[in-house]
């Protein structure tokens, strides 16, 4: 669900998502889908529509200053 989404780092991600021991990976039409439609959701929060259940542009600016 789109309103689950939330912007992380690589220092935040323990690994890989497995199933049965398995890598689970997203065919590159479905990540490019995820992309624009997470790139859509946060061009609304720009503009004060929050679809995400936290205010993720305040949650992107804490992420970029932890990394600087």
């Amino acid at each position: 669900m789109i309103q689950n989404i939330f912007p992380t780092t690589e220092q935040y991600i323990e690994s890989k998502y497995q199933n049965k021991m398995q890598d689970v990976e997203i065919t590159e039409t479905l990540k490019r889908k995820i992309i624009q439609t997470s790139m859509d959701v946060i061009k609304l929060a720009k503009k004060g529509i929050n679809i995400p259940f936290y205010n993720i542009i305040e949650m992107k600016e804490i992420l970029l200053k932890e990394q600087n």
